[in-house]
């Protein structure tokens, strides 16, 4: 089988809208290789280029032709790129339910530089900040630390609690009392009651 064909393949069982760079494809060929089928498949409009060393495969819509890529799928890739991301503290609480305020910007925190991308139309901004903020990146515990973060000592009332206690899984929860120590004495205390 031809790399190419190798390539599409891999994409299209990740299936559209999913959004990748050549590092996803290193196991396969080298850099260089890697980079110009990736070139040659957006040339040949099987796969889009959304930003520098990011491409998808886009989702199409009947209604309103190629959509842009989602951002959950972006931060995925970018992860990879960039190292850990996780989900800033005001865009965690509105995706946890916690509160309707919508964020205008997509603020992702990272510990190298701050920087502002463009990407497949949409901007993301990586913000930088400290090791201890980034301890859970991308997962349901990071997103629950920064949720109340935004929300701050005197924000959580019962109805937050008992909306994260219903979001958090039995792994969450156990992940959530493992980890309770590392966190500021606050949030110790709301932890126990929404990780019981």
């Amino acid at each position: 089988m031809r790399l190419s064909s190798r390539i599409l393949n891999r994409i299209r069982a990740r299936g559209p809208g999913s959004v990748f760079s050549a590092t996803s494809f290193l196991d396969v060929a080298s850099r260089a290789t890697v980079d110009q089928t990736l070139l040659r498949l957006d040339k040949r409009g099987l796969i889009r280029r959304v930003s520098r060393g990011l491409y998808d495969y886009p989702r199409v819509s009947q209604r309103l032709g190629v959509l842009s890529p989602r951002i959950d799928a972006i931060v995925k890739a970018l992860d990879n790129k960039y190292g850990p991301l996780q989900i800033s503290p005001a865009n965690a609480a509105n995706m946890l339910g916690l509160t309707t305020q919508v964020p205008a910007k997509n603020v992702y925190l990272t510990n190298g530089s701050t920087r502002q991308l463009d990407i497949g139309g949409q901007e993301i901004i990586l913000k930088h900040t400290g090791h201890r903020n980034l301890v859970w990146a991308g997962t349901p515990v990071g997103d629950v630390f920064q949720a109340l973060r935004f929300l701050g000592p005197s924000g959580v009332d019962d109805v937050a609690k008992r909306a994260l206690q219903n979001k958090l899984d039995l792994n969450d929860k156990a992940e959530l009392r493992k980890h309770k120590a590392r966190a500021p004495i606050w949030i110790q205390s709301i932890i126990t009651e929404i990780a019981a």
